[in-house]
């Protein structure tokens, strides 16, 4: 246990460990639902999963939200790599940043679950439904729209289209000439 406790990085503890608990803590006070868990281990990992789904919600729908609304302004990501080089504090804003998008996130879900839960004292038939059910599709429904940003995110050459030239990893870690060179450039 303490293996994998260390090797948590401070990332994974405050964007989805620290939101985990959060949301169950907060859910089992404020709602008749409650995802405490009495095994340390399980729980760990139960707060650990539920932290994840909030903060991809956060990327996938609060983050659109707030540059819709023009309340957050990203810079082009290779502004971003160099400005990370030149100040390492950078890295720690954007984990910062990160962390607030993922706490908006879990007090947006709370509120959809406390309004979920009046409503369904209203239409018992929601009660049939199982909360298992809505936990089931929107895990389907996010699923389906991180896959979709991340298709979107890839090089054209991946797909097989036609790409405008060499498309070359901007890691230092891979050298120029390398296998995976021929496979992108074709």
């Amino acid at each position: 246990m303490k293996q994998i406790l260390e090797k948590l990085s401070s990332y994974n503890i405050f964007n989805y460990l620290f939101p985990g608990i959060l949301f169950v803590l907060i859910l089992d006070k404020l709602t008749p639902y409650s995802f405490v868990q009495d095994d340390i281990i399980l729980g760990l990992f139960l707060y650990y999963f539920i932290g994840l789904v909030i903060s991809r919600i956060g990327s996938l729908v609060v983050e659109p939200f707030f540059k819709a609304v023009s309340f957050i302004k990203f810079s082009e990501y290779k502004d971003f790599v160099a400005a990370a080089r030149s100040d390492p504090k950078i890295d720690l804003l954007s984990e910062v940043n990160n962390m607030y998008r993922t706490i908006s996130a879990l007090f947006i879900v709370i509120l959809v679950l406390i309004l979920y839960s009046s409503i369904e004292d209203i239409l018992p038939v929601l009660k049939d439904a199982s909360v298992l059910v809505l936990i089931i599709v929107l895990l389907i429904v996010l699923g389906v729209a991180t896959l979709g940003r991340r298709w979107r995110r890839v090089p054209s050459g991946f797909l097989g289209r036609d790409a405008p030239g060499p498309v070359r990893c901007a890691s230092p870690s891979i050298p120029r000439n390398h296998p995976t060179d021929r496979l992108l450039s074709s």
